[in-house]
């Protein structure tokens, strides 16, 4: 066991059995279901308005002569090259952070405590924010078709706009979608018919083949003859012992 659990008035506490570290976490808050509407309202707004963040942020760390090397050189169906992720990666943190010190340093913090902050921030952009969703996208479409979300018209491409971008470039280059585990299984459902004599051939009307079978009447006549079978295969493989032991299971099967 990874965890002694114990739970009180205020929270949940859990201590790792190896290190005897403990971790205590709070209660979820009880919300009724209109305020818990209004928050999802809320969190949807927020990561609209994420989104739109990311795509301007991400095309300013993008005009950079550092990547110019990299663009549009990765071939559709590619993965983007780690050397382009792994160098974006320094020049965001390089873009964001005097930023995000400076926005904190303006409320008051102190730098060790805006340090921490930092490495929780970025943590949680680069995890499955709107953020990451935004950048995995802009960045394959850098790599792939060597284009900004700038377009021609001088504005800039929503997230939505630069995925059917990024699929209508993977369908004129013949590349398929990657084909998923939920994908096969819709479409096994598809193509899956169960009814009688489909799943299960059968041989002539199935509401007659597939009805349980009705074995009738055992002849006794079966029974000697598979005694008689018994006593031959035993006497043939040499398994009758000085007992007699099968001779008396024999005997008791005759009698009984």
């Amino acid at each position: 066991m990874k965890f002694d659990i114990a739970f009180n008035e205020t929270g949940v506490t859990f201590v790792n059995t190896k290190t005897n570290k403990a971790d205590k976490l709070a209660y979820c808050p009880e919300m009724g279901d209109d305020a818990a509407l209004r928050a999802f309202l809320s969190e949807n707004k927020a990561r609209e308005s994420g989104s739109v963040a990311a795509v301007n942020m991400l095309t300013r760390i993008l005009d950079n002569p550092r990547f110019d090397g990299y663009k549009g050189q990765t071939p559709i169906g590619e993965n983007i090259p780690k050397e382009l992720k792994d160098a974006f990666r320094e020049a965001e943190a390089e873009y964001m952070k005097p930023l995000f010190f400076a926005y904190h340093e303006a409320k008051g913090a102190k730098a060790p405590t805006i340090a921490k902050q930092w490495d929780i921030y970025i943590g949680a952009m680069r995890a499955g924010s709107s953020y990451a969703v935004a950048k995995g996208k802009v960045l394959a479409l850098f790599a792939h078709l060597g284009q900004s979300p700038r377009c021609q018209t001088g504005k800039l491409l929503t997230v939505a706009a630069i995925d059917k971008i990024l699929l209508n470039a993977k369908d004129s280059a013949g590349v398929s979608k990657k084909t998923t585990i939920a994908d096969k299984l819709h479409e096994m459902m598809q193509t899956i018919e169960i009814r009688p004599g489909e799943s299960v051939p059968t041989n002539g009307d199935p509401r007659e083949v597939l009805f349980p079978f009705n074995f009738g009447q055992v002849n006794p006549v079966n029974v000697q003859t598979a005694e008689l079978l018994e006593r031959y295969l035993q006497q043939a493989t040499g398994t009758l012992d000085s007992a007699g032991l099968p001779q008396q299971i024999s005997n008791q099967t005759d009698s009984g």
